[in-house]
């Protein structure tokens, strides 16, 4: 019988109740955190992790750099019941994390030296692949792709695109652009916005916030996902989240022009997701209302 067998459901409930935290929990118990998870679920003492919730959201939004800032994120990722790198990647996805921050400025915070060594097989440690061996290497790795077939491929392309998803990297920051990208702080939201129209929209949304126009606005919260594709689009991140008075959501794109790829996506989210609502804000939208929101709201970009 297994050691995670061993443990009775009463020494999981109070070892739970006692530290708050399934890892912790594990760490007493001397059995892998999963285990106590998956008891502690059945059991009823802790939520199914599989969604996270508008509360928790909240909560990591307001005291994130609180406890950052502090040293001490894993007191934070013990409160919300998961662990400090899931909150982190949390953080990341909503824009609370500024990689430009100097980690110097974190109470608590010493650089160490990672020895990358330790992560090669054994025996590896401490060195390097010749130039013969990379070239076999590299020719195995398109073998492997050159024989996959293409359902295959789709699965792998799915998978890698899901992962980036969930790390909060799904679109890449691309500087050195000409329609002004880059890190703007909108209605107490700092976020990466890939245009001076999609940061202008963001700012026109927080301004209908503010007079009640609308309940709440978010940025590129949510993926949508076209299963079973094997070819083009396989996922839509539209660029707003829109909540009104009613509670009703709807997505917002803003679109400077329309190209091929973008009409594949909206159509597909038709197909796919007949359910959701899409409004494309067009360059139409912003010669009709730009000379107006310019005097109205402050910080438009121009």
């Amino acid at each position: 019988m297994s050691i995670a067998k061993k443990i009775s459901d009463k020494q999981i409930i109070e070892s739970y109740n006692k530290h708050k935290s399934v890892w912790n929990a594990a760490k007493e118990l001397g059995i892998c955190g999963q285990s106590v998870y998956e008891r502690a679920v059945k059991l009823g003492i802790q939520q199914k992790r599989n969604v996270f919730t508008e509360d928790d959201f909240y909560f990591l939004k307001e005291h994130y750099n609180e406890y950052l800032y502090k040293g001490k994120l894993q007191e934070l990722a013990d409160k919300m019941g998961r662990t400090k790198q899931f909150i982190c990647r949390k953080a990341k996805q909503i824009g609370l994390t500024d990689i430009k921050r100097k980690k110097s400025v974190i109470e608590g915070f010493k650089p160490t030296r990672v020895n990358w060594g330790n992560n090669h097989p054994k025996g590896f440690k401490n060195k390097k692949h010749s130039d013969k061996a990379k070239d076999i290497i590299s020719q195995k790795s398109r073998q492997m792709y050159d024989n996959m077939s293409e359902d295959q491929m789709s699965v792998k392309i799915f998978r890698m695109l899901k992962s980036r998803a969930e790390n909060g990297n799904f679109v890449p920051e691309r500087n050195k652009t000409t329609w002004k990208s880059g890190w703007r702080e909108i209605g107490g939201k700092r976020k990466y916005y890939r245009s001076r129209w999609e940061a202008n929209y963001a700012r026109y949304l927080e301004f209908l916030k503010q007079n009640k126009q609308i309940l709440e606005w978010h940025h590129e919260p949510e993926v949508f996902w076209f299963e079973g594709i094997k070819r083009g689009c396989v996922s839509y991140l539209p660029d707003f989240k829109v909540t009104d008075l009613d509670n009703k959501d709807s997505f917002h794109e803003v679109k400077g022009w329309m190209d091929e790829r973008s009409k594949t996506k909206l159509k597909r989210m038709a197909k796919y997701h007949p359910s959701v609502e899409i409004k494309v804000i067009d360059s139409k939208w912003f010669k009709a209302n730009n000379r107006l929101l310019t005097s109205i709201i402050y910080g438009w970009e121009t």
